[in-house]
């Protein structure tokens, strides 16, 4: 009697490991993955080369609302190239811009350009031509499209200064340049108001630089440069 309490007891106990190890199959318990320190949190981190290779298509940069940028360009194909003159010094641009979201900005821009016009003989023998030392400053709202990443198209309008600063070069006496610029209408030092559009696109590189092409009639039809976020 005594050996079948035993052997019932130990059946019992038994069917209760069994039960318990049923339990826990079927209700785990979950551990926390830990998170690789170069994981990204978001667009626009940087990211490690091992995370850039495993999810190439995430941006290296997000265009968002309160950014500073700095863009330094310079003139691929300067304005007054089209009148046939010598570009002494490529037009170089500084601009500033700042965005009141990802995609309305207002920008500045500064350049400077030195070219030089042909030479052109006149019915009198003289022989002239002039330096032109040309300043633009302008403001620049634009409209910028960021759907596809990495890149950023933008497009808008310029309105400004324009100022021309000219020295004639002749072979002849300098009040006979003064008598052929006044019959020429050419004025030494002219500046006009100057209203044009323009249209361009960047591609990120890095977390704060950027690469890109503009056209529009500035101070250059083209322009390239860099951009950099400031903050």
């Amino acid at each position: 009697m005594k050996t079948n309490h035993q052997l019932i007891g130990a059946a019992m106990l038994l069917c209760t490991l069994f039960l318990s190890q049923v339990s826990q199959a079927e209700n785990p318990v979950s551990t926390p993955i830990a998170k690789p320190e170069n994981q990204m949190e978001g667009p626009g981190k940087p990211r490690s080369k091992k995370c850039r290779k495993c999810a190439p298509w995430l941006p290296e940069r997000l265009f968002k609302k309160g950014q500073w940028d700095a863009t330094l360009g310079v003139g691929a194909v300067p304005t007054f190239l089209m009148d046939g003159a010598k570009i002494q010094m490529l037009p170089l641009s500084l601009g500033l811009d700042y965005r009141f979201s990802e995609k309305f900005s207002l920008g500045v821009v500064a350049g400077h350009s030195v070219s030089e016009s042909k030479p052109k003989i006149f019915s009198d023998g003289v022989q002239a031509s002039w330096m032109n030392r040309f300043y633009h400053l302008a403001l620049r709202p634009a409209v910028h499209v960021t759907s596809v990443e990495d890149w950023d198209f933008y497009g808008g309008f310029s309105i400004g200064l324009q100022s021309s600063r000219l020295e004639g070069k002749s072979n002849a006496t300098q009040a006979e340049l003064n008598e052929l610029e006044n019959h020429l209408g050419i004025s030494p030092n002219r500046t006009n108001a100057a209203f044009s559009g323009f249209a361009g696109l960047r591609y990120v590189v890095s977390p704060k630089w950027t690469v890109g092409g503009e056209v529009g009639f500035g101070i250059s039809i083209l322009t390239v440069g860099v951009t950099r976020l400031l903050n």
